[in-house]
């Protein structure tokens, strides 16, 4: 597609009155923006849906294109050289097949980084509290780092708490992440996540619809959240509180037929109120990322053991330590117990799985089954 024709898709987007889907409809009756911009007010009034005040709109609006190329301009300005920042149509091949298959796609994406073979893989969203606990951090970077190394890329909202821990552990992972904001490309929010910046750039993108120098807010986050969902093969939730925008994306998740996935949390835990009810209605219950692998048919690796085979060539005594500790942080005399086991030989147990990393001591002395 010619770039020249940009400022078009712009300064279309920007009428009032022309949503995503009145965008569609009148690109696809005349074939480009540009011809959009370029029909009179008869012509346009004979696409369903175009009101005359909204075909005036066009006609009066369409013929200034400065906004729109100084529009381009803050975008050409964004980036490095082999990183730069582009504006990506939807008749593009790199926008994202999954999302355009969605009610009320962005007509176009602003993007910054890496989105070489995005559209051959399979995509996870990934959301969750702000105000994670240390065992949803510790359920999130299991089940990322299972997917990952499955070949599955992971997409987020860039925020604190389950987001950052999501993108954070696939790039340790060495997998790709996207990050989709709600703000504008240029915009680094919040501020602490800046560090991951060059990473994210390196190993995947930044994506948004808004353009460069829109602050966040509010009311953009549940657009943002749409974009998650709309580009994953599903969704996982891990943490979420009764009101919490992660539950926004489940139902946009759901409303695409996307899969949805959430996290089991304490019934006593406020963070895990909404998952839970997530799994009342119907998501499915998973604790590892195998379990989401099993549903979408990926293959065990050669040579890798089924979490069940895996149980029975272990000691069986390390197996019931980690299993105590698999779902909710556990302390010794929980596993003293359910296991049955000494408190001497728990002692003994702890110190040998905890130096071969298999369980993670916490704060308070718990512990959690680590991969």
């Amino acid at each position: 597609m010619n770039s020249n024709d940009l400022p078009y898709w712009i300064t279309l987007n920007r009428i009032n009155g022309v949503g995503p889907a009145t965008f569609c409809r009148l690109v696809d009756f005349f074939g480009s923006p540009r011809g959009v911009l370029r029909a009179g007010i008869k012509e346009l009034t004979q696409v369903e849906g175009i009101r005359p005040q909204i075909a005036e709109a066009i006609v009066r609006d369409g013929k200034d294109l400065g906004p729109a190329e100084k529009e381009l301009q803050k975008v050409e300005r964004i980036g490095t050289m082999s990183l730069g920042a582009r504006v990506i149509p939807y008749l593009s091949p790199e926008y994202p097949f999954r999302l355009k298959q969605t009610a009320g796609f962005p007509p176009y994406l602003y993007v910054r980084g890496n989105l070489t073979n995005f559209n051959e893989i399979d995509w996870l969203g990934v959301v969750g509290s702000r105000d994670s606990s240390e065992y949803g951090v510790t359920v999130c970077r299991r089940i990322v780092r299972e997917v990952v190394r499955a070949g599955v890329g992971v997409v987020s909202g860039f925020a604190r708490g389950i987001d950052i821990t999501a993108h954070e552990t696939a790039l340790d992972s060495k997998g790709k992440t996207v990050a989709v904001l709600g703000c504008g490309l240029n915009i680094v929010y919040p501020q602490e996540n800046a560090r991951y910046v060059d990473a994210v750039l390196e190993n995947g993108a930044f994506v948004t619809e808004f353009a460069c120098d829109e602050q966040p807010r509010p009311e953009f986050f549940p657009r943002r959240n749409r974009i998650i969902s709309g580009i994953s093969r599903g969704v996982l939730v891990v943490e979420a509180g009764e009101k919490s925008g992660s539950l926004i994306t489940a139902q946009y998740a759901l409303d695409q037929n996307r899969d949805v996935y959430a996290v089991p949390g304490s019934v006593m835990t406020p963070s895990a109120k909404g998952s839970n009810r997530l799994i009342q209605q119907g998501a499915r219950l998973v604790g590892s990322g195998r379990e989401i692998l099993d549903d979408w048919k990926y293959a065990s690796p050669a040579g890798e053991a089924s979490p069940h085979e895996a149980s029975l060539k272990e000691d069986p005594e390390e197996a019931s330590i980690c299993r105590v500790c698999l779902e909710i942080p556990a302390t010794p005399d929980d596993m003293v117990e359910r296991t049955g086991l000494p408190a001497e030989r728990v002692t003994v147990l702890l110190t040998k799985l905890e130096l071969e990393g298999r369980i993670r001591s916490l704060p308070g002395g718990r512990y959690v089954t680590f991969s």
